[in-house]
């Protein structure tokens, strides 16, 4: 008794172009994708250099700056969260990107004086 493979089904040449699903990605998103790993390696190496700064006055200072500085953003999150679900995530974004600038800003004055 004869066996049959199944067979694939034929797949016409596309004589060189591009197939569906493999088109290069737009360039706003390489843009945003090059900027958010910009800022996730920033981010790093600020907690880093925090955490080497503190350590040279004993552990446990070291483990309140780094918790003084993560307790707050698990605490925003959650409002985060609340305010974004009742206004645009756009709008809360750049809200709190502003804040952020504003907020570094006045903390460099401060340790400049």
């Amino acid at each position: 008794m004869p066996t049959s493979e199944p067979r694939a089904p034929h797949v016409p040449s596309t004589g060189g172009a591009r197939r569906p699903g493999k088109e290069p990605l737009p360039r706003p998103y390489l843009l945003w994708l090059a900027g958010i790993l910009a800022s996730l390696a920033g981010n790093a190496v600020f907690f880093f250099a925090l955490g080497w700064a503190a350590g040279a006055h004993g552990g446990a200072v070291a483990g309140l700056v780094l918790s003084a500085v993560t307790l707050p953003r698990v605490l925003l999150l959650l409002v985060g969260g609340v305010v974004s679900d009742r206004f645009s995530a756009r709008s809360v974004l750049i809200a709190g990107d502003a804040a952020m600038f504003v907020l570094s800003l006045a903390l460099a004055a401060a340790a400049y004086h």
